[in-house]
């Protein structure tokens, strides 16, 4: 803007958007909203005068002003009109005539209220998330009110669900705009009742359904509440318990037990824990790329949390799908820097699966994660449903023809693009999101030893 309000100063310029944005201001005043849409209007003495804007009371448009400044930008025209409740505006500039400015700004508002629709986001009632904990099980998180928005094909959108106890609220962004309503977390419990801990612990029933037994009560809180004080962050917000037999101080975590070269397991473990898992082809019909590496096998909390994952990543990729090469091994492997000997594999954990969609090929190489949308879309995605990356590259102690490096600060020493392992979506978020790595992705040992679980990650004790 310019020292001359009239416009026609070389100094005094202005956008379409500029004027737009005006025109949303204006008709947010109702007394100038009023008085733009008024199509003739009598003051004394000069008697009645007539609106030049022609276009008032077609297609719904209430406003906003016309003009003309010669030739510096020939006829202008800002126009509004209202979509449900909510106010749309649009600048024509340099139109030959004025007629033509009426007829070329009307044709832009039929078309664009045919691209620009208020619609129900989500309606009262409706499930957009829930807490996971052993106490409740899945408590529905649903919408108050209905949430009316505007959208249109291709609009950036993204959802952000924030709770603070049973209450909350979810926001939906689209296309820069915030809307938000208040959702509710229907039978809320934020701590097991004694009697449920107790249950918990001795494996007593509830509800008909055995509780799995547990090595220790765990004072446990919901999945989706996050916590500032790392101590009152659960241990793990899952079921995911094993009864099998080990000397490994981390196999009483749950869903974060932790099997690496220094936290090793048995040969009876290893049998025991095969026996607690179900297949995911079986079950929810995911397919085993390399039919026959140990059945495609896995915990039962976690296969159905693959599924929803799965579901996902086709609904993002039509046409697209993601099968296992490899979930649960008995046996581990001798090939060097990349492979985990029998009793060090995170595949003995029942939590883990190596992924791929066929479409892009079935080599696992890291060389070829640009050429892998599948990797790069589980990378940004699978925190979501409790996978993480088990061994990102930021953590692998150097390049794999180096020696390994397995510190004791959390250095996994492997760096595989496909190997995802299930932690429950609280734990996933907080490695995903660096809570305790200064907002980088977390290695699951350096997360442990932060969250004080472990000790000492060289000589393998937990506190």
């Amino acid at each position: 803007i310019g020292i001359d309000a009239s416009g026609f100063d070389a100094s005094t310029t202005s956008t379409p958007a500029d004027l737009a944005r005006i025109g949303q201001k204006v008709l947010e005043n109702p007394v100038l909203a009023e008085i733009v849409g008024l199509k003739e209007y009598t003051v004394p003495v000069a008697g009645t005068i007539q609106n030049t804007n022609q276009l008032l009371g077609q297609a719904g448009i209430v406003g906003i002003k016309t003009g003309y400044i010669g030739d510096v930008s020939g006829y202008c025209l800002v126009t509004g009109y209202l979509e449900g409740e909510h106010i749309i505006t649009m600048t024509l500039l340099q139109a030959p005539t004025r007629t033509d400015s009426f007829n070329k700004s009307l044709a832009l508002v039929t078309e664009t209220q045919e691209l620009i629709k208020e619609q129900t986001l989500v309606k009262a009632g409706d499930e957009v998330g829930y807490y996971d904990s052993w106490w409740t099980g899945k408590v529905k998180i649903k919408t108050n009110t209905d949430l009316i928005g505007l959208g249109w094909e291709g609009a950036n959108t993204t959802a952000n669900l924030e709770m603070d106890g049973s209450t909350g609220t979810l926001k939906i962004t689209i296309g820069g705009k915030d809307y938000e309503v208040s959702v509710t977390a229907e039978e809320y419990a934020a701590e097991p009742s004694f009697g449920d801990k107790l249950g918990h612990l001795f494996g007593w029933q509830k509800e008909n359904e055995m509780i799995e037994d547990e090595s220790e009560s765990i004072n446990t809180t919901e999945s989706t509440k996050e916590e500032d004080e790392s101590d009152s962050t659960p241990i793990s917000d899952t079921s995911t318990f094993t009864n099998a037999p080990s000397d490994n101080c981390t196999i009483k975590y749950g869903a974060l037990m932790l099997i690496n070269p220094n936290f090793t397991v048995e040969n009876e473990f290893i049998s025991a824990r095969r026996g607690e898992l179900i297949s995911l082809s079986a079950n929810y019909g995911i397919k085993e790329g390399n039919a026959g590496n140990g059945d495609n096998l896995l915990d039962a909390e976690a296969a159905e949390h693959i599924s929803e994952m799965i579901k996902a990543y086709e609904a993002d990729n039509p046409g697209h799908t993601m099968e296992t090469l490899s979930c649960f091994r008995a046996v581990g492997t001798s090939c060097g820097r990349l492979c985990a000997a029998t009793g060090a594999s995170d595949h003995h954990t029942g939590l883990t699966c190596d992924l791929v969609d066929p479409t892009y090929g079935v080599s696992l190489d890291t060389s070829t994660y640009d050429s892998h949308p599948d990797w790069q879309w589980l990378k940004a995605n699978s925190y979501k449903y409790g996978f993480i990356d088990r061994f990102p590259e930021a953590w692998a102690g150097g390049s794999m023809d180096e020696p390994l490096n397995v510190d004791g600060n959390g250095t996994t020493g492997l760096f595989e693009t496909w190997h995802y392992r299930y932690v429950g979506v609280t734990a996933a978020t907080e490695i995903a999101t660096g809570k305790y790595n200064n907002g980088q992705y977390d290695s699951l040992e350096h997360y442990l030893k932060s969250r004080g679980l472990v000790s000492n990650l060289k000589a393998g004790t937990c506190n």
